[in-house]
């Protein structure tokens, strides 16, 4: 890249990326190894994942003996086995995945070492409770709501950084003390000033770390709606869909209120989203729920939105980003045009203004040339900061 900032001004951009620097990308690295076993992950919305247990191969700079084998529809396209000499990648340089299968080492092993065709659980292998498919779904579900994994990893995902953000009870902490029954809920967490003694008691956590973990989740009582809304972990609802939400209904009681038409109405909902979040608030265990932390004294309000800090073209313009950008993270891109009166929106539609767009954006830039909307760079942006 060129460090003079008068050549880069002269070079300029395209729509996704800047003339003035090329970044250079190697062919991800494969290697091929045995498939020893598969075993299933839960995760928070039930969801059984199946894991490649691996032998252990060194790969793009550190030893892998776990790999992605995403569904069972994946698994039956490849025709992956147990016993399998399988080839596997980091997808984007980073997560292991098992891509493809060795056929020849199967003909030629057919003999000395066995394969095994995997085939999904009938129950939970976490609680045995019943596991089903619903229809259009690649995913298999445990259906028992008391499944303890379910529990610890929505537990998890509640008190992340994009949620209630409690500082210092990060997923080992969760899992002692879930382990231990102090928390078999979210509204546990709340209550765990009341058993300070017993927190004290628990190895490596002395009173100055349980004094800062109770401060810290005393102060997430306050925390904007729209992080307890995404803390709840409503399937197809991320974080910008839970501020859409907590702008338009402006109070928990208002959204649990709310019909599948209304829900459908907002921007960048469709039909499975407001069905989804229908469902989630009919649920008597989601009401329980919510009423239990409503008299533990969490914030179930959205203040009024305060007036953007800065007035600029930004200002009443919905944007999408897509694809890397040279020197922005998506957050902070994101935290510029909020701030600037702007909204993000997840997918591209007419109602789009901009699509900021860095390197590698894939369908929806397309789609924003389809429809004719104009297509930003970083250096673009920026400029409309101003």
């Amino acid at each position: 890249k060129t460090n003079a900032f008068s050549q880069r001004e002269r070079l300029g951009a395209t729509s996704k990326f800047p003339r003035w620097a090329t970044a250079y990308k190697y062919p991800p690295e494969k290697k091929f190894t045995r498939l020893k076993e598969i075993e299933i992950h839960v995760g928070r919305t039930g969801v059984l994942t199946p894991l490649a247990l691996l032998e252990p191969v060194f790969l793009a700079g550190s030893t892998i003996s776990k790999a992605t084998l995403h569904n069972m529809d994946y698994i039956r396209e490849r025709d992956i086995r147990i016993g399998d000499m399988v080839q596997i990648m980091k997808a984007g340089d980073v997560i292991p995945a098992v891509v493809s299968v060795d056929r020849e080492a199967r003909i030629q092993e057919r003999e000395t070492v066995p394969r095994t065709e995997f085939t999904m659980p009938e129950t939970c292998p976490e609680c045995g409770g019943p596991v089903l498919r619903e229809a259009g779904e690649a995913a298999f579900r445990c259906t028992n709501p008391e499944c303890p994994a379910k529990i610890y990893r929505g537990l998890i995902h509640f008190t992340s950084k994009d949620a209630m953000n409690i500082e210092g009870l990060g997923p080992a902490v969760l899992r002692v003390l879930c382990d231990q029954g102090l928390i078999t809920g979210i509204g546990d967490i709340y209550r765990l000033k009341d058993r300070r003694a017993e927190l004290i008691g628990i190895e490596r956590m002395g009173e100055k770390s349980v004094e800062n973990l109770l401060n810290s989740i005393e102060n997430t009582k306050k925390n904007e709606l729209y992080r307890l809304i995404f803390g709840l972990g409503i399937r197809q609802v991320g974080a910008a869909a839970s501020k859409v939400l907590a702008n338009h209904f402006g109070s928990m009681d208002a959204l649990m209120q709310a019909d599948p038409e209304t829900l459908e109405s907002l921007e960048d909902f469709g039909h499975i989203t407001a069905e989804s979040v229908y469902e989630f608030f009919q649920n008597p265990r989601t009401r329980a729920l919510i009423a239990e932390l409503k008299e533990l004294g969490l914030n179930m309000v959205c203040e009024t939105k305060a007036a953007p800090l800065v007035h600029s073209e930004i200002t009443g313009k919905t944007f999408v980003l897509t694809g890397t950008l040279p020197t922005l993270k998506r957050a902070d891109a994101q935290k510029l045009i909020e701030e600037r009166g702007g909204k993000c929106s997840s997918s591209v539609s007419s109602k789009t203004d901009y699509v900021l767009a860095g390197e590698e954006a894939g369908s929806k830039l397309e789609r924003a040339r389809q429809l004719g909307i104009r297509i930003l760079s970083e250096e673009e942006f920026r400029e409309l900061l101003k």
